[in-house]
């Protein structure tokens, strides 16, 4: 008797659960093809059902995942790393949140904040449940980002860094060899000779425009007061000073500019190299994008 109440009893339970687990992974399947079909919007809203009615569910923790990714995916950065942040805060000790630390510092990557991806890749490196993969990728993108430091960065605290000091080292060692621009070099060279600071960091047409824009200010004031008529040299020099400052700027940020384009080159090679910059499969991480000048 007491073997078929038993029996009962887990059929009834086996009974109740089938249905409930089969919907639970219909629910999720759902929204992961929405997530495969670049649906990110959708993705969302489903998401965010799920985890209205099935807050505890076993699929919880992914659809969480699941809407910061849709956001990230559909370009809507700022608030992707919220939702990941959000995760994180909710479940520290998950299993999954070295991988969201790993996320958002990509993102970090692709925003040109390298101190702050360095953060979260220590964060997950040194978080307790963290795989050995997702340690070892941190641990090359430390290496990577705290070798290619230029003196206009973020002052980062390398000795406090869980990072391969070899490897490290030997990238800081090739780093060394690129060649960058100083900014303070094109400032003077724009200040003395309008267009000479753009020449300097390799952008000519910017550098032909800002002599021939300065050179005709400067010599329709020459011509105005030579001529005695004040009032148009001093609105001809009034205006040539707002060109000329513009010049020694553009040369300024251009010199910035050149040197973050060696930076980034120098970082996709690498973690190419290295195999922690995947090209598929990986929306948060948009070097290449950024290779621009």
């Amino acid at each position: 008797m007491r073997i078929s109440h038993l029996f009962i009893a887990i059929s009834l339970t086996i009974a109740i659960a089938m249905p409930v687990i089969a919907e639970d992974t219909a629910q999720r399947e759902f929204t992961t093809h929405l997530f495969n079909q670049k649906d990110y919007y959708r993705t969302i809203t489903e998401a965010k059902r799920y985890l209205f009615f099935n807050p505890e569910g076993p699929s919880s923790e992914e659809m969480e995942i699941l809407i910061g990714d849709a956001y990230i995916a559909g370009g809507d950065l700022k608030q992707g790393v919220a939702e990941y942040n959000a995760f994180i805060s909710r479940h520290e000790n998950s299993n999954r949140s070295p991988e969201i630390e790993y996320k958002i510092a990509k993102i970090m990557i692709s925003e040109h904040d390298y101190a702050t991806a360095i953060t979260h890749f220590q964060k997950a490196i040194t978080h307790p449940k963290v795989s050995q993969a997702v340690a070892e990728k941190s641990k090359k993108w430390t290496a990577i980002l705290s070798a290619s430091h230029l003196p206009t960065d973020p002052e980062i605290q390398i000795t406090a860094l869980e990072v391969d000091d070899k490897l490290r080292l030997e990238l800081n060692s090739e780093f060394q060899k690129v060649e960058f621009k100083n900014p303070s070099t094109a400032g003077i060279l724009s200040g003395i000779l309008p267009g000479a600071g753009q020449w300097y960091v390799g952008r000519h047409q910017d550098a032909k425009t800002a002599f021939i824009l300065n050179g005709v200010f400067i010599w329709g004031a020459i011509e105005a007061f030579n001529q005695s008529n004040t009032g148009v040299g001093a609105m001809m020099l009034l205006f040539e000073a707002g060109w000329y400052t513009g010049n020694i700027y553009s040369a300024i940020s251009g010199a910035h500019k050149y040197n973050r384009l060696k930076k980034d080159k120098f970082i996709l090679k690498n973690s190419i190299d290295l195999g922690v910059y995947v090209i598929h499969d990986d929306p948060t991480l948009s070097i290449a994008t950024h290779i621009s000048f």
